[in-house]
């Protein structure tokens, strides 16, 4: 558990990042469903046209219409201030969390380390020597 306080820096970095990542990852995702609704529309237009008056195709292209007209590709930095700060303060809420743990960490492991100390003492090497005597 040691070596993990060695590295807190990586760790709360660790985290920013990953928020980051996030972001971009959802943006991705909501482009795409924006690419996927338009095709939709641009495909219930040319199935109106090509249908004459077919009442089930304009009443899809009327609902995809409405849809598309209210949704708009979302750019890539859009809210990206605000995901920065929520994943900033995560990450410093895990450095804090971490950091006040870190003293029942150490204590347990100093305990853990007192009690195998005697039976490390307890071992004899073959011709009698004890290790690290």
């Amino acid at each position: 558990m040691l070596w993990f306080y060695g590295h807190l820096e990586t760790f709360v970095l660790g985290v920013f990042a990953f928020g980051i990542v996030l972001h971009f990852v959802r943006r991705r995702g909501e482009r795409q469903r924006y690419i996927e609704l338009r095709a939709a529309y641009e495909d219930a237009v040319r199935e109106t046209r090509e249908g004459g008056d077919d009442p089930a195709a304009v009443v899809r292209e009327a609902e995809l219409h409405r849809a598309f007209m209210n949704s708009g590709m979302p750019g890539w930095f859009e809210g990206f201030g605000r995901c920065a700060a929520r994943w900033l303060r995560y990450s410093a809420v895990a450095a804090l969390l971490l950091l006040f743990l870190r003293g029942p960490i150490l204590q347990g492991d100093a305990r853990y380390a007192r009690g195998h100390a005697g039976a490390a003492a307890s071992l004899r090497l073959p011709g009698g020597k004890v290790p690290n005597r």
